[in-house]
């Protein structure tokens, strides 16, 4: 029986790490996993990095939808590529998705890419998990370092990557909210998992 598909949506790397790393490790094995990123292609030096990470560590499919990062649409809190694509771009990675992990409303630093990738996320009716950094969530799941073996993420020979992910801790108490439908498919697909409501 072939496993559900889990996809993390994100806007860029390598900030989704931090944020999935506990969810990807507590549900490795029970989803077959891709991530996608909103922006930037995967050629440039994160990307390759963090692609090392997903791809060749754990075999995890990875897709860049190569829009730009511009510093101008962080500090004016508006984006400057053409949005309407980019949701279409966005909502056709939803497609396959029998699960989505992604941004929460805020977009956790109340950045606009995330908030964007959030809004569009938000519409599909594919059970979802977003990331619950911020109290602010109705965070139902609570995955401590323990419940994932302690793992921190491999940055083994990276460089940007490496010092990003240092800066935040070595591994990380993981705060989720996931609806209705995202509990009742862990649910049904994974072991010794309690939600907090």
């Amino acid at each position: 029986m072939s496993k559900p598909v889990a996809k993390i949506i994100v806007s860029t790397v390598p900030f989704c790490l931090v944020n999935a790393w506990p969810f990807f490790r507590r549900f490795h094995s029970y989803f077959d996993w891709k991530v996608v990123y909103l922006l930037r292609d995967k050629g440039e030096g994160e990307s390759v990095e963090v692609r090392k990470i997903w791809e060749d560590l754990f075999g995890v499919e990875t897709q860049f939808l190569g829009y730009e990062y511009n510093e101008d649409d962080i500090a004016n809190f508006e984006i400057g590529f053409n949005k309407d694509k980019a949701e279409t771009d966005i909502q056709n990675s939803c497609a396959d998705a029998d699960l989505i992990i992604t941004h929460n409303h805020l977009g956790e630093t109340a950045n606009i890419y995330n908030v964007f990738v959030n809004s569009v996320v938000s519409q599909s009716d594919k059970p979802q998990v977003v990331f619950g950094m911020s109290d602010d969530n109705d965070n139902n799941l609570i995955i401590l370092p323990k419940f994932y073996g302690n793992q921190p993420i491999p940055t083994e020979g990276l460089r940007w990557t490496k010092e990003w992910v240092e800066s935040k801790g070595s591994v990380y108490e993981g705060k989720y909210a996931c609806d209705d439908k995202a509990v009742e498919l862990i649910k049904k697909h994974a072991d010794h998992i309690t939600f907090t409501c």
